[in-house]
């Protein structure tokens, strides 16, 4: 099941942009979601459906509290369920492309635990164009390793060479049970892979 209610009024890139304080480069990659909103709106995964896929997930029980409680409101956080609505449209869209101009960048601070946990719950309402995007790939080449793509999408930390520092690995931070799970899956001598195919569209 899924719910959500719609809020109240349209907001404008600008109001949006005033509304978080966004910094650069934060203020220019939201005025790229310009226009990308779905027009059926954004209905988030009920409380129960969410806890359920972080569980499955593995999320630990203290952060699964934390994630459903910074579960967005399209009427009590407009600014935010405004990114929140473009970004689900904009990752359906371009589904199997590279992320322009290095994916998204992170909230500021300010915007609370509801900022932090956006792309959680982006993530949440996708679910089923995860599925049904994976069962049109096809591979067509080797797997390679890419220990860089967590390190940089997850803790903003790139490196130089193959492997990851073991020095870099201990300045990470483990605040969160995906942090910690992916800092633990590299100095185990696991690694992150890549792997290129297509999909017919």
């Amino acid at each position: 099941m899924c719910s959500g209610r719609q809020p109240p009024s349209s907001l404008d890139v600008d109001e949006v942009q005033q509304r978080l304080r966004l910094p650069e480069p934060t203020a220019t990659w939201v005025r790229t979601l310009r226009g990308k909103s779905n027009s059926q709106g954004t209905a988030l995964p009920d409380i129960d459906v969410a806890d359920g896929l972080l569980e499955r997930l593995g999320v630990e029980s203290t952060d699964r509290v934390a994630t459903l409680r910074a579960r967005p409101d399209p009427v009590a956080d407009p600014a935010l369920w405004w990114v929140l609505e473009r970004v689900c449209e904009d990752l359906r869209a371009t589904m199997g492309t590279p992320p322009a101009g290095g994916g998204w960048p992170a909230l500021p601070p300010h915007t609370g635990s509801i900022g932090r946990h956006l792309l959680v719950w982006r993530a949440s309402r996708s679910c089923p164009t995860f599925l049904r995007f994976q069962r049109r790939f096809q591979t067509f080449t080797d797997r390679e390793q890419a220990d860089w793509a967590p390190l940089e999408h997850l803790f903003h930390r790139r490196y130089e060479g193959n492997d990851v520092p073991a020095e870099l690995l201990d300045e990470l931070p483990r605040a969160t049970t995906l942090q910690r799970a992916v800092v633990a899956h590299l100095r185990g001598g696991d690694h992150w892979y890549n792997q290129t195919g297509w999909i017919e569209v």
